[in-house]
Parts: C-alpha cells; structure tokens; sequence
C-alpha cells in the first residue's frame, strides 16, 4: 500500500481568505476548526503567478507561501509519501510568520494548530487524514466539498459533478470522486442512475468510467439492472468494471446470471472470462444456474479463469455435484493454486466426509450454507 500527501493545514477561516486572491481555492474541511488545501490545481496555479520566480520550485514555493500567509495566524505545510514500510514525512508550521517548527513530524504540526488526540488515536488519525491516499484525491474531494456545501440534498450537485470540467490538473479525479460520493448514499442516490450510466458510456477517462460502474453497484437492484444492460451496450474495455461491479453485489448481480455466464462461455478476453466466474460465485447460490459454465470453466485455457471457476463452484457446494467429476480432475491441474482450489471445493461440494451431499430443500443463503459446511468439517477434525 502507498500513501502520498503534501497540503496546507489552517484554520478554515484563514483559507477562505485564500479565495480572495485565488478563486479557484478549494477547502477540505477535516472539522469545524481544520482545513486541508493541496497546493495543485487552483492553488498552485495561482502561488506560481504570484511569488517571485526564484521561488517556484516544488520545494521553495510552499513554505514561501505559508511564511506569508502566516500574518496574524498559524498555517502548516506537510508532506508523507510511503510505499509499504519506506518513506517519511516533514511538516512546517508557521506562526504569525515566523517558522515554529522545521521539518518535524506531521501529529507536531497538528499539536500547534490546536489538536487535540482523541483517546486510541495519535492526532494525524484524530483528524482522518488517512481518509485519502493521494493528494490529487484530496484536492478533488475538496472541490466536491465546495460543491456540495449548503446543499440540503448534495445528489443534484453530485450529479451535476460528473461533468466536471474545471482545473485540468484534477478534473478527472472530480468527476470520479462524485461517483464515489453517490455510491456512499446507497439507493438513496438511485435518482444518479441515468447520469452515471451516460458517464459509463461517454466520459472520456476510464478511471471515471469504472468508478461510476463501481458507482452502479451500490444503488441496489435498479443500479443492478443498470449494470445489466450496460453489458449489451458498451465496449470490451469497459466490461471489466460492470462485471466487477455485479460481483461485488453479491445476490443482488443474480439479475445478470444469463449474461455473465455468456461472457465466461465465449468472450475472448480472459480477463473478463475471469471476472465473470468471480462475480458469479461472489453472486453465491443464486447464481447456482451458472453451474454447468463453470465446470465448463474447468477446461479454459487461462489457469485464472480455471481458478476462479473452482473457488465459484466450491461456494455452490451441494449444487455444483455435477461438478465433482471435473474437480477431481482438476487436482492434477498444472496450475498449483487451482489444485489447491479443487480439494477445498471437493470438500464443499461432495461433503466433509467424501460422500455426495444433498442440496438442502428450499432456498437457503450462501452463509447459512458456508457456516453449516464449516460446522461439518470442525466435526471432523474433533
């Protein structure tokens, strides 16, 4: 995992002062006395045209700036940047102009800004400055806090957010954070589904494709419906996201069992042969139609569709009996992991004890079923 940062942190008041010399300033509000403000799109345009030139290197520009602004307040300036267990990070803070603190630690930069650790937590986590892991996102969830600030229903704004064409630097990742923000409200935001099916089809960056496909997956059965038809209606790189979508819905993709199996069957791209076979056991039961193309599965070409196709037949259990044949073939898969998958679907399928297991009567969900094939093979281990 990486994490990458560098802002400005003030009192909002103070920052809304920003606006004044630069409009196009957009303000996160981490609380009622915290403000964030990455110094890309608006601000850095704006810092570059006013500081002198030989202050408008990446280093020399911000801690010019926040000497400046500093008049009569306290503004800090942090960078982090890490990737797995490297990195580090600096922070400088000013006060009424004068430096305070030079390269220290980001949670002593929040200590003079007058944070306090809530109780468990240092002060970086106090604040939720782990809530977004680039400054590009944070700059762009700062301008779609601007948009839907004072709003008493933020679905229209957010909607109207997924044309987004302001500050080149960040307009894409606007537009893909809107279609994040209306995937948080759930079916709430159902009223989303035409304009984030038109970004699906229209929108000339995948990132905001995918994230509105993501988007769909959140809004319930009419988002499942809409993903459904999209799988009719737009071009192979898109797919991806739309199955990946329908997957990650769980009982609620089953609308579009007929389809994903289509593309497991007969799509050239293993990658969406792939993703369909995880969606359709990530469907879990309901999607048990889909049986007879998974064992089919069995003999694909790409060792991750086999993969997948085994995991998905072993989360049918009893309902993929036919399947047995097949999965007792696939132990001598060339594929290691798939081998691994077989033995642990052969348990799932023909029953703990190796006797072939009976679906049960009636419908059942995918966890009663899991906990149940648990419970058996605890059994046996006793």
């Amino acid at each position: 995992m990486s994490y990458e940062i560098y802002a400005f942190l003030a009192n909002p008041a103070v920052l809304k002062k920003w606006k004044e010399r630069f409009p196009s300033v957009a303000v996160y509000y981490l609380r009622e006395d915290l403000g964030l403000v990455p110094p890309i799109g608006g601000l850095g345009l704006g810092l570059r045209q006013h500081l002198p030139p030989e202050l408008k290197s990446a280093e020399e520009l911000p801690k010019a700036w926040g000497e400046e602004a500093s008049q009569g307040c306290t503004v800090a300036f942090i960078t982090a940047s890490y990737y797995a267990d490297m990195g580090g990070q600096h922070a400088w803070v000013w006060r009424n102009r004068q430096l305070v603190l030079d390269g220290g630690d980001i949670d002593e930069a929040l200590r003079l800004l007058g944070v306090e650790a809530e109780a468990g937590k240092d002060e970086f986590d106090t604040v939720g400055l782990g809530r977004f892991r680039k400054s590009e996102t944070w700059a762009a969830a700062a301008v779609i806090d601007e948009i839907v600030r004072g709003f008493d229903d933020p679905i229209p704004a957010l909607i109207e957010a997924l044309r987004y064409e302001g500050t080149f630097a960040i307009q894409e990742r606007v537009r893909s954070h809107a279609a994040g923000a209306l995937a948080e409200r759930g079916t709430a935001a159902e009223a989303a589904i035409p304009a984030l099916v038109q970004t699906i089809k229209t929108d000339p960056e995948y990132g905001v494709r995918l994230s509105s496909a993501s988007a769909l997956g959140s809004l319930g059965p009419k988002g499942a419906e809409a993903l459904r038809l999209l799988l009719h209606t737009i071009g192979d790189e898109d797919r991806w996201g739309v199955v990946h979508s329908l997957g990650k819905m769980g009982p609620l993709g089953a609308v579009a069992v007929s389809e994903l199996v289509k593309v497991l069957k007969s799509d050239p791209d293993w990658k969406l042969r792939q993703a369909a076979a995880e969606a359709l056991g990530r469907i879990g039961l309901d999607a048990r139609a889909a049986v007879p193309a998974l064992i089919r599965a069995l003999r694909d070409e790409n060792e991750h569709v086999r993969y997948h196709a085994i995991q998905s037949l072993g989360i049918m259990g009893p309902y993929a009996r036919d399947a047995i044949p097949a999965l007792k073939k696939a132990l001598r898969d060339k594929y290691s992991e798939a081998r691994k998958a077989a033995a642990e679907a052969l348990k799932s399928v023909q029953g703990a004890d190796g006797s072939q297991a009976t679906p049960p009567a009636g419908p059942t969900s995918i966890r009663g079923f899991l906990k149940r094939v648990q419970n058996a093979l605890r059994a046996k281990k006793k």
